[in-house]
């Protein structure tokens, strides 16, 4: 069963952080062709990665994460948890603006092949492929992960 760091307990005052330094290192990159690992691009330790859609309700997350998970907002949000020995170290959660845009300029994705769970779960090395696309104010980068099953 997870629990939460200390440092770590609620969303509440989670913003961008991860998703800014990761889309900063990408734009950075002269090449991004060469499959790269997610870990590589983060200054603290973990040991996997759970990224939620959207439409992924608190009562599945806590299922899954093992722990009782209630968003501080009503407002749509992808929300990713990063997991060291049994415990959340770090999580992001990215509010939605615009249902219909769910993506934005600015924004690091993930390709999430399981389209009935909307969810999946990343170890450290696992390797990614990036895919820059451009969108209306600019771009963002679509992250595929190439060692998952």
């Amino acid at each position: 069963m997870l629990q939460f760091s200390n440092s770590c307990n609620a969303l509440e005052n989670s913003g961008r952080p991860f998703n800014d330094m990761v889309f900063k290192e990408l734009a950075s990159r002269t090449n991004n062709r060469d499959p790269l690992t997610i870990y590589s691009m983060t200054n603290f330790d973990w040991d996997k990665l759970y990224v939620f859609d959207l439409a992924v309700e608190d009562d599945e997350i806590s299922q899954v994460l093992g722990i009782e998970f209630q968003s501080t907002s009503n407002q749509y949000s992808k929300k990713w948890f990063f997991e060291k020995g049994g415990v959340i170290v770090e999580r992001e959660q990215k509010f939605i603006d615009e249902i219909e845009k769910p993506t934005k300029a600015g924004d690091v994705e993930f390709d999430i092949t399981d389209s009935v769970r909307k969810f999946a779960v990343f170890k450290r090395d696992d390797l990614f492929t990036v895919e820059e696309k451009k969108i209306q104010g600019g771009r963002y980068f679509l992250l595929h992960c190439s060692t998952c099953k």
